[in-house]
């Protein structure tokens, strides 16, 4: 590099630097995509190439067959890595859609853009559980006459 001021002094040095040019990317999701045995009350963890700028709203959650946008908290764990927390218990055999929307840029100067994508995961559906609280265990019941339960 050589710099001359308006006075003609000149001075020169030698100078290295990189630009970073590198768009981030995802590297991890959590449920993977196609995952069809998520719990109701799962959270969703998403994992970057590098660190975001973490100002930018640009990861949400919505149910697939509605479009409806879920209410979720998120955290970052880390500089790269994104938990999304519903607010309430996702809906048993329901599909949902974590979608990236491509406004997210990473801590470069301007800032290179993380690419728009989505995918898909099924809460798992869980057969109803039912308890008998009466009669009690080892209750006999003599047939022809009726009885009563409590669940």
């Amino acid at each position: 590099m050589r710099v001359v001021d308006s006075q003609g002094g000149a001075a020169s040095a030698s100078v290295t630097f990189a630009v970073d040019a590198t768009s981030p990317t995802i590297t991890a999701k959590d449920p993977s995509p196609d995952a069809f045995d998520v719990t109701p009350n799962a959270t969703i963890t998403v994992r970057f190439s590098e660190p975001l700028n973490a100002s930018i709203g640009f990861v949400a959650l919505r149910d697939a067959a509605t479009r409806a946008w879920v209410p979720v908290a998120t955290r970052w764990d880390d500089a790269q890595t994104l938990r999304l927390m519903p607010a309430n218990l996702l809906r048993e055999g329901a599909v949902y859609e974590v979608v990236v929307n491509g406004t997210a840029v990473d801590r470069s100067d301007p800032g290179n853009p993380l690419a728009a994508s989505s995918w898909r995961f099924r809460v798992a559906a869980y057969p109803p559980f039912v308890a008998v609280v009466a009669p009690a265990p080892g209750v006999r019941w003599t047939a022809g006459v009726p009885q009563s339960m409590r669940v």
